[in-house]
């Protein structure tokens, strides 16, 4: 079914010790409507400071638990821009107890294991050193955020937040942006756009996109 537009910000890399700086939490659990089998695609396009641009088609799936602890496929696909042709997958496990409901933006700093895999070549087990560091790199939308109040996304009433929080560790970044949920669709998300700029002199990134379907 096709629903109404959608952006996702392509995130890689926050770094350690977020700190937040909206005055807020997430309302609602905006990410329940996501069962085994739930999935959305998002159109994102990006373009740095220095002209170079891009853009890449994400889908999301969440796969069959295993264990008692909830799985996350998503697969990246670049379609413009460099890296243009690849597509890389990349599975997530969660530790048990993790609360997608309401942590899924936030999903990093529960994650228990993952595995990857570009273009048909074979599927890698990420170490436990790594885990370790993209936890501790995990950002901290979830009590980000500023309420804004409601916002129509394509004739779809949504939640509407601002969101501001800065990473620590040796390459401070500041993320900004605005957010709309809806927590009938699956992964909540419905529409995002931001920014992350280096606060020590680094290039900006700047995040959009075009209609996406759930």
């Amino acid at each position: 079914m096709k629903r109404p537009a959608a952006v996702l910000i392509a995130t890689f890399a926050l770094f350690l010790n977020p700190s937040p700086v909206g005055s807020d939490s997430l309302q609602k659990a905006y990410f329940a409507a996501t069962p085994p089998g739930a999935w959305a695609k998002y159109e994102s396009n990006w373009k740095m400071a220095d002209g170079t641009s891009g853009a890449s088609v994400y889908t999301y799936i969440r796969a069959a638990d295993s264990d008692g602890r909830v799985r996350i496929e998503i697969t990246t696909r670049t379609v413009a821009g460099p890296g243009e042709g690849v597509v890389a997958r990349q599975l997530f496990v969660m530790e048990p107890g993790f609360d997608l409901a309401r942590e899924f933006m936030d999903r990093m700093r529960y994650l228990e294991a993952s595995a990857a895999q570009t273009n048909e070549g074979p599927a890698a087990a990420m170490q436990a050193n790594v885990i370790e560091i993209m936890r501790a790199a995990a950002g901290d939308l979830t009590d980000s955020v500023t309420f804004k109040g409601t916002k129509q996304i394509d004739g779809r009433e949504c939640d509407h937040y601002d969101y501001s929080y800065r990473s620590g560790g040796p390459y401070v970044t500041l993320q900004e942006g605005e957010i709309c949920l809806d927590e009938t669709v699956p992964f909540g998300v419905v529409y995002q756009k931001g920014q992350s700029k280096d606060e020590e002199g680094g290039p900006e990134k700047r995040t959009g996109g075009v209609p996406s379907r759930f």
